[in-house]
């Protein structure tokens, strides 16, 4: 659950970095919109994940042969339209997951929300970006994040930019905790057609 929780929260502190400082407001309308798309993408794989782990209603060898090829594509494409991820999702959730699972899937995510913003520590479901003394976030190899780049504060190259620019994102890619729950999904699978 941390691990999602952390996945939320590197993914949307990217909008609050874009901001001008003292500014942020929440995403627009416009951009909830733009994003729902790959952010129901995210949450739902991780969710599946959650499944695999933490329930009686694991996917079949059936199911996993039929997941594994989206979950590829998300792996390794350079970048999908948010038409494509609804298409992803629709078809995880309306061809290969069963009912029962969908339900279970759907319980997971209202004790999500349920918890509310409050509890797992404010807006985004985390500290806020920079921690208590205002010092941007490092990255992995401990230097801040480019502007621009994946995960930057901005500029042509980061992903939200691109969703607001309707150009192909990849989720996934972009992000390392997002790329991390993937492959670990994909890993489960992959055991199950052994």
């Amino acid at each position: 659950m941390k691990q999602v929780l952390l996945l939320v929260f590197s993914l949307l502190a990217a909008t609050v970095l874009a901001q001008p400082q003292g500014q942020f407001q929440g995403p627009s309308p416009e951009m909830r919109a733009k994003m729902e798309p790959y952010f129901n993408l995210v949450t739902t794989v991780s969710l599946v994940l959650e499944l695999e782990k933490n329930s009686d209603l694991p996917l079949s060898s059936e199911q996993a042969s039929a997941l594994l090829p989206l979950l590829s594509e998300l792996s390794t494409s350079p970048g999908y339209s948010s038409e494509r991820a609804s298409e992803l999702l629709d078809t995880i959730e309306l061809d290969i997951l069963t009912p029962e699972q969908l339900i279970w899937i759907d319980g997971e995510f209202l004790k999500r929300q349920e918890t509310g913003p409050e509890a797992r520590g404010g807006f985004f479901g985390g500290p806020p970006p920079g921690g208590q003394n205002g010092t941007p976030p490092q990255q992995a190899n401990g230097n801040a994040p480019a502007n621009g780049g994946p995960g930057g504060r901005g500029g042509p190259g980061g992903f939200f930019q691109k969703i607001m620019a309707g150009e192909p994102v990849n989720m996934f890619s972009d992000n390392p905790n997002a790329q991390a729950l993937l492959n670990e999904l994909i890993e489960l699978e992959r055991a199950k057609l052994n």
